[in-house]
């Protein structure tokens, strides 16, 4: 019913590196929390485009691979056994707790070099790190997949139309929270994300306990975005 495909990309890769060394998203500079391994390569990256980055970065990127290429390959492999095990199951629970059916049937996950892991809704992708335990891919997959369930289906909706771009991100990452009730048995890990949420989170992870209904949840918590502070920092 629904299929997915890994893929190490070297462009998708860079454009990862490139984007999120010169962003801070949700009250993260992502340069900043980088460990000391990737700090020194972050620093190239800032204020500069893209095609200027290629010139250095591919063949960084290159040396990279072929430094890790037995990893890169475990990865590859585990993850495809994960995922042909529980993806289709990790799929159904999405549909059960957002209420709706999946928006679409296939999706393409990105492997990259870069410890952050985006997607773009627009084209249907994810990243993943091949860095990070091979155990959390899955949790990966379905934090990003309501994301696209809530821009798809609730964006739009009544509840949600009148928010500002803020408060829609804010709200659409403090969701990802009931996952941990509702998707337990394919997390290997909680779903905490950003401290910013962290109080909004608490809430509604409550509210859910009590009304397991996502539409009214969401009606519930676009009522109350006033009372939580630092929505001007989700971007």
């Amino acid at each position: 019913m629904f299929s997915f495909q890994f893929q190490l990309d070297i462009e998708k890769d860079l454009k990862n590196r490139v984007d999120w060394c010169n962003k801070i998203s949700h009250g993260k500079n992502w340069k900043e929390s980088l460990s000391p391994e990737y700090q020194e390569i972050a620093n190239k990256l800032v204020w500069i485009s893209y095609e200027e980055a290629k010139e250095f970065m591919i063949p960084y990127l290159n040396k990279l691979y072929k430094d890790n290429k037995i990893l890169i390959d475990t990865v590859l492999i585990k993850s495809q056994k994960i995922f042909q095990e529980k993806f289709e199951q990790a799929c159904l629970c999405m549909e059960r707790l957002t209420k709706r059916p999946i928006y679409r049937k296939d999706f393409t996950i990105y492997l990259t070099t870069f410890p952050r892991g985006p997607y773009d809704y627009e084209k249907w992708y994810i990243w993943t790190c091949i860095f990070w335990n091979i155990d959390n891919f899955l949790w990966n997959f379905l934090h990003e997949l309501q994301h696209f369930q809530v821009i798809h289906y609730y964006k739009d909706s009544n509840a949600m139309k009148d928010l500002t771009n803020e408060q829609f991100e804010f709200l659409k990452e403090s969701l990802t929270v009931i996952l941990n009730d509702s998707c337990q048995q394919f997390l290997a890990k909680p779903d905490k994300w950003y401290l910013l949420h962290k109080e909004l989170r608490s809430d509604l992870r409550e509210y859910w306990k009590q009304n397991k209904n996502f539409e009214k949840v969401i009606e519930y918590w676009c009522d109350r975005i006033n009372v939580y502070k630092n929505v001007d920092k989700t971007l």
